[in-house]
């Protein structure tokens, strides 16, 4: 939802460059982004990869091409998970996008995945079937959305 450059380390620009640059001509030529054919992210429609790929350009991504939304308004709960293992969400974007929020109660949690009892997890992982052992937490919070005291962002 950031910046693609500024937010992420040396090590990831690369594959953030050549994902802007490829991404939205692979997905002219396919109708979509075959990102699991090419072992590069997932399938998306072309317009995600297309959106995504704009948002790059755009020091605070979405929030330049949005910014009269009511994000800094938001004064609800909100439970964001990020993973040491995953290159596409680093600490910095992430700290950097949940700083949008600023009236909303963040409860971050960056796990590594040995903490957690996985050997990898990354981007999208937690969704995968096998993980559920990490959703008790989130339907924990669901059921009780205010954290403790100590895990305010």
């Amino acid at each position: 939802a950031l910046s693609c450059w500024r937010l992420w380390p040396r090590s990831s620009q690369p594959k953030i460059m050549l994902m802007k640059m490829l991404a939205p001509v692979v997905s002219s030529l396919y109708g979509y982004y075959p990102g699991n054919t090419l072992h590069f992210m997932r399938d998306m429609p072309k317009g995600v990869v297309t959106e995504f790929s704009n948002w790059c350009n755009l020091p605070n991504g979405l929030f330049d091409l949005f910014p009269d939304n009511n994000y800094r308004k938001l004064s609800i709960p909100i439970l964001a998970y990020s993973f040491a293992d995953d290159w596409f969400s680093p600490v910095k974007a992430v700290s950097a996008l949940l700083e949008h929020f600023k009236n909303a109660r963040i409860r971050w949690l960056h796990l590594q995945p040995s903490e957690v009892g996985k050997s990898a997890i990354g981007h999208d992982g937690f969704f995968e079937p096998g993980n559920e052992s990490l959703w008790q937490d989130m339907i924990d919070w669901i059921g009780k959305p205010e954290p403790a005291k100590g895990y305010f962002y």
